[in-house]
């Protein structure tokens, strides 16, 4: 067994997921004070309320200033939740701006009346406004549109200042299909998504969901969703109905199952309540999965003969075999694991924990893994609490540790792509980081207001399609297009 690893901690950066929040480039939240400062880089383009930088142009008089904004004037990418941040240069009230603040769209420029309230962080000069609900479309903004924030002239200050012009911004919410595929062939609630594109050299260009079967009494339906070489959807049938009497289910039938990985030409199905993964073998003449055998318990000691709440499985080529290593999530029961346990089928400890949990991160699982290549190496991805852990593979030491105090990665969507790029999905958003570096990790993209917790990528050149949904939610899969 490894020594358990100390690293120092080496980056925290604060994200604050609230009501009346909005999440900004670099994991920073942009907190105006009345004299307009602010700071941080908008993480979907534009300055994140950069104290009077921006074009906030239209105002003149002795009245309120607008100086700041989230969303940023003028951002491309802006999140598709329904309200945002302005900033003045003096304290204001929400009584005196109730009414003055209209938001519109291209197809209705005169805009409606918006909500408006205080913002959570007290800023005195910070009114938080709430996009009418006649330009959402169910409870979100809808995406590749532009919203103008007016506030009108005769919004005053306490001393009762107005201005002879009103002010505005202007902002774009980023562009996703929302429709992309939704007839599944399977029930209740979606628990894991894949992409496989070819196996062995023949295309297979098709995404594998799982969710709670329909005929399917001894667990999960995973179906197959297959693409046109455009990416289109073509249709979807079932792929595989494997049996979940396994493990410790083998008196019970449990059909969910939050986790769903690919490598090579096997799907390896994570049965959360079962405490058991179930491979499954791609036939590359028509698509379909075989699922053959199956991990089930260890070699390993108590806490560890078991592998609870399994929820991810990471696969990597060693010689003539593979090694394989697991993650604990947070769905089904049983003790908490000691670390990350691997399976090495040619050693003669066939089983170890690849690194242990004490002194390396947070107390108790969940913790999530994924992995990539870097030249000839691979590395091995962590997700536990608010820290996700970059390791070697060769050996667990720590490469590189990203931390975003407030967050919790809790059931992520958590993938690579073939340039090393780490895709991270919560309830409310997705970063792309590049994870190069010793002092944590680079945002190369960010997308909020959505669920992408469950989350896979096809590869295009420089072009990511993006497929994801919401975790243990509607049956419907939508894409999200990035150009890298």
């Amino acid at each position: 067994m490894k020594p358990a690893i100390r690293p120092v901690l080496l980056a925290a950066v604060t994200l604050a997921i609230a009501a009346c929040t909005t999440i900004l480039g670099n994991d920073f939240e942009i907190l105006e004070t009345a004299a307009g400062g602010g700071g941080g880089t908008g993480a979907t383009g534009g300055s994140g309320g950069s104290g009077g930088t921006g074009n906030y142009g239209g105002s003149t008089g002795e009245g309120p200033q607008l100086i700041g904004s989230s969303p940023e004037n003028g951002e491309q990418q802006a999140s598709v939740v329904p309200f945002g941040r302005l900033i003045f240069d003096r304290p204001v009230t929400v009584g005196d701006a109730t009414g003055k603040i209209r938001v519109g769209t291209e197809a209705a420029p005169d805009g409606e009346i918006a909500q408006v309230e205080a913002c959570l962080d007290n800023s005195p000069s910070c009114i938080r406004f709430v996009v009418p609900v006649a330009h959402t479309v169910d409870g979100r903004l809808p995406g590749g549109t532009t919203f103008t924030v007016v506030v009108d002239q005769s919004f005053p200050d306490p001393q009762g200042n107005t201005n002879d012009a009103d002010a505005s911004i202007s902002y774009t919410t980023f562009a996703y299909n929302p429709d992309f595929f939704s007839d599944m062939a399977i029930n209740d609630e979606l628990g894991g998504i894949v992409y496989v594109g070819d196996v062995g050299g023949q295309t297979i260009n098709a995404l594998y969901v799982t969710g709670e079967g329909w005929i399917n009494n001894s667990g999960p339906d995973v179906v197959r969703i297959d693409l046109s070489p455009q990416g289109q959807p073509l249709g979807v049938q079932i792929a595989a109905t494997p049996n979940l009497y396994v493990g410790s289910c083998a008196n019970n039938a449990v059909q969910e199952a939050y986790g769903l990985d690919h490598y090579g030409n096997r799907l390896f199905l994570s049965a959360n309540f079962c405490d058991a993964v179930v491979p499954m073998t791609i036939d590359v003449n028509n698509g379909n999965l075989d699922p053959t055998g199956g991990f089930h318990g260890t070699d390993l000691g108590t806490p560890d003969n078991l592998l609870f709440r399994v929820d991810s499985v990471v696969v990597v080529p060693d010689g003539n075999s593979f090694l394989y290593y697991f993650g604990s999530g947070a769905h089904g029961s049983g003790p908490v694991m000691s670390g990350v346990p691997w399976y090495r089928p040619l050693y003669m400890v066939a089983w170890e924990l690849f690194v242990e949990r004490d002194g390396l991160f947070d107390a108790e699982p969940p913790f999530y893994l994924a992995s990539s290549h870097e030249g000839t190496d691979t590395v091995i991805y962590l997700a536990n609490g608010e820290t996700i852990l970059k390791l070697a593979q060769a050996d667990g030491h720590e490469l590189n540790r990203h931390v975003t105090a407030g967050a919790s990665y809790h059931t992520p969507g958590f993938r690579t792509d073939s340039q090393g790029r780490l895709y991270v999905g919560s309830e409310t958003s997705l970063v792309v980081y590049d994870t190069t570096g010793f002092n944590g990790f680079t945002e190369l993209a960010v997308r909020e207001g959505l669920d992408f917790r469950r989350l896979d990528v096809r590869e295009d050149g420089s072009v990511v399609h993006v497929y994801f949904a919401d975790f243990q939610g509607p049956l419907e899969i939508r894409e999200l297009v990035l150009e890298f």
